[in-house]
């Protein structure tokens, strides 16, 4: 057998159908791939014939890597990494180059990610990168060199450091580009790393200058390379030996987990992984102003706060009123990459969300806040799938047959105002034609020449209203206005859910205007008694809406609680939660926009902050605490 080529392979679908794809023409008798699927979710699967699969338990890059070392005959051994792409004629061009020790080739990015191109001209070139993908190796050479299973990080240089610091090696170089990396991929290793997600961390040493009394650097640095990547950074080397366990380089800038030696201005901090334990995540992807979800969360998290440890975590933002609201309550939290969460229970709030890989849960648990939409699929991968009203799970059919119906938790304020108060996204898909309807109303009230004001509390103004039609802006606290008013107005298509506005209207004792919702019905709402229904056309006597009902409308959370209670276990806080709203002193170590304060921080100010948003903005190096 000529070349071995091997192919390691986890969770790599669509791309390396692509790449075996590319790899088949080029295949004969003396060309032999082992594709080790290192456990996969979807099992690799092709009837390329050339092809050998080799199927084993997740062990990491490094372990099927291994495993193919083991197991291949090629007198001749490279790498290809599975969501890359090779030449059309790439093992022509290695095996043109033979006899060699270790080829090394000319390579670029794929459109779609960071560009690089690295050309190498002659055989005087070298690589500046260590990846074996960029290489092809005598088997010979390799010996019984494997990668370190102790490594989930810079695996690739470590191996290629101990072959070429155990052997005498002869390099050539192909100048044409055979390999071509996919650079857009989210969880590629290198930039895990940076987030600080690999146990592997990247100990830096800085000398100006390393001198040859300085002999237990070397025990030092060679106990650190068993598990870690080591990078010494200086202007002379007087330690040769130091070679076979660090990389050795030219002062430059670089992001380590550590810096040990003398200080260095190149040196930028990758943030250490940090540990949240708590009972309940609450995981949603961003939080508007207002909406059926922001409601959600601060009502759960009001009632059942009494009874776990909840910790509300976000991915990309949070409504820094409604942020600031809940923190009085629960912690709230941006997620971090280097963030290492564990719960017993995790709630997701939307169907398009995805788990992040930083979360550790015992159970999960999808909400449905929505009635089934075209083309909308609620995930079946969770431990429970939780509607929120009958109407909303019937809707679904068979995405929540075995769902649980657990209508949304109240939050009764005791605030009072005065007006006609509607609070409703304009423009949004999910509510159908409600801006039309409003529309529609309005000229009716216009029309009856009787005396109404409307504040209207949305995200998008309604255009070309009447003057006594008030575009307010989207605000956390719609209650105050809500439960003085005389009529909450709701009119969106038949698609609530469970109707949040109308909801807090009635158990505030306003009555509402409303199109037919049989949500509201299934809560206790009756036309006539708690407001008025409205037909879709708003073709009515709009006079019947100066008749105004005095709601008496009981509304409970026990029956909600008590199912909660039972899914999430009847215990009580195991961590008491204060709201701590005391500032901490820091220092401005680089210029950014910081997006709490809605200004441009300059490199030396000193300011005040919130400890957590001291903390997430230090470890993104804008800041650096100065207490506490």
């Amino acid at each position: 057998m000529k070349l071995s080529i091997i192919i390691p392979c986890y969770n790599a679908e669509p791309y390396i159908y692509e790449l075996l794809d590319k790899l088949e023409p080029q295949l004969n008798d003396d060309i032999e791939v082992l594709l080790v699927d290192d456990g996969s979710k979807v099992p690799v699967k092709t009837d390329k014939k050339r092809i050998k699969v080799i199927r084993k338990e997740n062990g990491g890059v490094s372990s099927a890597r291994n495993m193919g070392l083991d197991l291949c005959c090629g007198e001749y051994v490279s790498f290809i990494d599975a969501d890359d792409l090779v030449s059309p004629d790439y093992v022509q061009k290695i095996l043109q180059k033979v006899p060699f020790d270790i080829l090394e080739m000319s390579w670029k990015s794929l459109p779609g990610g960071p560009y690089y191109c690295i050309k190498l001209n002659s055989d005087k070139d070298r690589l500046i990168n260590p990846s074996v993908c960029t290489r092809a190796f005598r088997r010979e050479v390799i010996g019984d060199t494997r990668f370190n299973l102790n490594k989930d990080s810079a695996e690739d240089e470590d191996f290629l450091r101990h072959v070429v610091t155990k052997n005498e090696y002869f390099i050539t170089v192909q100048t044409d580009f055979l390999y071509f990396y996919r650079t857009n991929v989210e969880n590629s290793g290198s930039k895990k790393q940076l987030k600080g997600e690999c146990k592997t961390r990247r100990i830096l040493y800085y000398y100006p200058i390393i001198r040859a009394g300085m002999t237990s650097l070397i025990d030092e640095v060679k106990k650190e390379d068993e598990t870690n990547e080591v990078i010494i950074m200086t202007y002379k080397n007087e330690l040769p030996e130091l070679r076979k366990y660090a990389s050795v380089r030219t002062p430059a800038p670089i992001n380590a987990n550590e810096l040990r030696g003398e200080p260095f201005n190149g040196f930028k901090k990758i943030p250490d992984k940090k540990t949240i334990k708590t009972q309940v995540v609450i995981y949603t992807k961003k939080v508007e102003k207002v909406g059926g979800i922001t409601t959600w969360i601060y009502n759960f998290c009001r009632n059942m706060a009494e009874y776990y440890d909840i910790t509300v975590l976000y991915e990309e933002s949070y409504d820094l009123e409604q942020a600031a609201k809940l923190r009085k309550f629960v912690p709230v939290f941006q997620n971090r990459a280097n963030v290492e969460i564990f719960c017993d229970t995790l709630i997701i709030q939307s169907i398009f969300d995805t788990i992040p890989q930083n979360i550790s849960f015992g159970k999960s648990i999808q909400m449905v806040h929505a009635c089934s939409q075209l083309n909308w699929k609620v995930p079946q991968d969770r431990d429970l799938i939780v509607n929120v009203s009958d109407y909303s799970k019937s809707t679904w059919r068979e995405e929540c047959l075995n769902s649980e119906v657990i209508h949304n938790l109240m939050w009764k304020e005791s605030m009072k105002a005065l007006f006609l108060v509607s609070a409703t996204r304009i423009a949004a898909p999910d509510k159908g034609m409600n801006d039309y309807r409003m529309k529609k109303l309005l000229l009716k009230l216009e029309e009856s020449k009787r005396p109404y004001i409307w504040f209207n509390f949305s995200n998008i103004g309604l255009s070309g209203a009447p003057e006594r039609f008030i575009n307010m802006p989207a605000t956390t606290d719609i209650q105050p206005y809500i439960a003085n008013a005389d009529y909450l107005v709701q009119l969106s298509d038949p698609v609530e859910s469970f109707g949040y506005s109308s909801m807090e209207a009635l158990t505030l004792g306003t009555p509402i205007i409303t199109t037919y919702q049989p949500a509201l019905e299934e809560l206790g709402y009756v036309d006539g008694v708690h407001g008025h229904t409205v037909p879709d056309d708003m073709e009515f006597d709009v006079n019947i809406l100066w008749d105004i009902p005095k709601v008496k409308f009981t509304y409970s959370n026990k029956a909600a609680i008590k199912k909660w209670r039972e899914i999430l276990g009847n215990t009580k806080p195991t961590h008491s939660y204060n709201y701590d709203d005391s500032p901490v002193q820091v220092k401005v170590i680089t210029d950014y926009h910081d997006i709490e304060l809605n200004k441009l921080l300059h490199k030396g100010a000193i300011l005040e902050m919130r400890r957590e948003r001291a903390e997430h903005v230090q470890d993104n190096g804008y800041v650096m605490i100065l207490e506490g």
